[in-house]
């Protein structure tokens, strides 16, 4: 069936960081749009919808899903000054938007993000750059990318990793992985490949802009036939 993209962002995300993340899935579903749909169709299968810092209308604000602060207000933890990737996520999960109408979700957030309670709980130092759900949702922090000195490195960085967790959410990598420190990531030259911080963002993104590569030949087989797949069970 027919799915789209909701994309929001977290109150403290500025404008530039989300117009970025954007304009980079726009960039992708519009590209895979021009090569591949047949002559004839209005618009792509899957459309993406920019709800941004959002508010419900007439919603009190001590009621579940009434903003997109919301999310982070619950998924926040004050001890280690982080959100929790694995409560965001239940949240969208759970979300009634999501339950009437699947969709894939992707969340801009500035705050630093950990993985999960567990690893709240064993390493609270630690932190990723984001969590997904695959098939579903991610949560993107921008948190650790604003330490980047450089405009193009800043950007590259930043459209790398909404590239590649949007890839996530919606099914990548194509079975291809990178072994057990790094799985379910693409060990191809291509965006699936993994990224512990922002410092190998950058390096990884250079590299894939000097060759000239976004996703590799499989994922992009791959992510063509998901989103092609959207079209042929159009109803």
């Amino acid at each position: 069936m027919a799915r789209f993209v909701s994309m929001m962002w977290s109150e403290d995300v500025r404008d530039i960081e989300a117009g970025v993340a954007v304009h980079t899935i726009q960039e992708l579903i519009s590209g895979l749009y021009r090569r591949h749909w047949p002559l004839g169709l209005i618009s792509p299968p899957v459309g993406l919808r920019a709800f941004g810092t959002w508010v419900l209308e007439g919603a009190p604000e001590e009621s579940p899903y009434w903003s997109a602060q919301w999310y982070i207000e619950q998924s926040y933890e004050p001890s280690v000054d982080k959100i929790v990737g694995s409560r965001f996520l239940s949240l969208v999960e759970a979300e009634p938007w999501q339950q009437d109408d699947p969709h894939y979700d992707v969340a801009l957030v500035a705050r630093d993000l950990i993985a999960s309670d567990d690893a709240l709980a064993s390493a609270p130092d630690s932190f990723v750059l984001g969590a997904m759900v695959p098939g579903m949702a991610a949560v993107i922090s921008i948190h650790r990318l604003r330490r980047i000195l450089g405009i193009h490195e800043w950007q590259l960085a930043l459209r790398r990793l909404v590239l590649h967790f949007f890839g996530h959410v919606i099914g990548l990598p194509a079975g291809r992985y990178a072994g057990s420190d790094a799985p379910h990531h693409c060990f191809n030259l291509c965006v699936m490949r993994d990224a512990r911080d922002a410092r190998e963002l950058v390096r990884l993104a250079m590299e894939e802009e000097e060759a000239e590569v976004t996703f590799c030949r499989e994922c992009s087989e791959r992510l063509k036939g998901i989103i092609m797949g959207h079209h042929f069970h159009l109803s």
